[in-house]
């Protein structure tokens, strides 16, 4: 169990994720990445398919940065990720 003054994200992870629901932020920072993977798990194949139409690194990572909460470090992130597997064609 976690408790409430442990930080269960160290500094490589700091994010602002945004406002997900008009009104509404809540407190814990897992609780609203909670609900940018909803949101990703949405638009997932559209990201997929719009990753594989790129033709370059570049066109990519503004892909990538389509993610809510994702800005120009962790697209690059995700995309040095990517590049460890055979079908990512950018890396």
């Amino acid at each position: 169990m976690i408790s409430k003054k442990e930080n269960i994200y160290n500094p490589a992870y700091v994010v602002c994720p945004p406002i997900i629901k008009p009104n509404y932020r809540p407190k814990s920072k897992h609780v609203q990445l909670a609900f940018i993977l909803e949101i990703v798990s949405k638009m997932i194949d559209k990201l997929i398919t719009e990753i594989d139409s790129t033709n370059s690194s570049n066109e990519s990572l503004e892909v990538l940065k389509k993610i809510p909460g994702v800005k120009d470090f962790l697209a690059y992130e995700l995309w040095t990720d990517l590049t460890y597997f055979n079908f990512f064609k950018q890396g």
